[in-house]
């Protein structure tokens, strides 16, 4: 929704000009006659060096599937029980796959903000997905991925056809060097930044444009 939203409302404004499915490389930043530069370009999912992950045609970004790059069917297997790890299991459980998160930490959600997730948690914990805390993941195979039950010290294989990595972010700006050598004024907003939620990002743009 918030998208369409800002659709709308740009589309209203003569002075903002969107431009969609366009990539900017770092001559086409150069090349803009503007006063100054707000990257804003976001975040790319992070994939940790579990062995196994590298390479494996099974392991998925989770924002392939968000996005719907991928269509996914069977057993699916999230890594990460955070904001991104949770909303994909709950799009795949609801399109009737076999859903299992596996978080490292004591709880799912844990940084989200705490009515959002008092919201949210019923409706995860009732939905009869298999949600396993603490555990910590040790490698991965074709379709198979090895936990440690970080209580007992256990490890245990969990079968998959494909495996969804939701381990968070990391700022991806590839644009900032080049920004820096054409114009004076260049600010990195958002996840581009530091990731954060959308609340923050929202937050951080406004301030940078109010501030210009």
């Amino acid at each position: 929704h918030i998208p369409k939203f800002f659709t709308a409302v740009f589309a209203k404004m003569e002075n903002v000009h969107v431009h969609l499915n366009t990539e900017m490389t770092a001559e086409d930043v150069k090349s803009l006659k503007t006063d100054a530069v707000l990257l804003a370009t976001g975040g790319q999912i992070f994939v940790p060096g579990i062995p196994g992950v590298k390479g494996n045609p099974n392991v998925i970004p989770a924002d392939k599937v968000l996005d719907g790059t991928e269509k996914l069917t069977g057993k699916v297997l999230i890594a990460g029980g955070g904001q991104i790890g949770i909303e994909t299991a709950h799009l795949l459980h609801e399109q009737g796959l076999d859903v299992t998160v596996v978080e490292m930490l004591g709880d799912i959600l844990m940084k989200e903000e705490p009515l959002t997730r008092a919201t949210i948690m019923p409706v995860i914990l009732g939905s009869g997905m298999q949600i396993l805390t603490d555990h910590r993941i040790e490698k991965v195979s074709e379709h198979a991925v090895t936990v440690t039950d970080l209580h007992t010290q256990e490890a245990k294989d969990l079968p998959f056809d494909t495996m969804v990595m939701a381990l968070g972010t990391k700022p991806y700006n590839p644009l900032e060097s080049a920004a820096r050598e054409a114009f004076s004024d260049v600010r990195v907003i958002g996840d581009a930044q530091a990731t954060a939620n959308i609340a923050e990002a929202t937050k951080a743009g406004f301030f940078a444009g109010l501030n210009i």
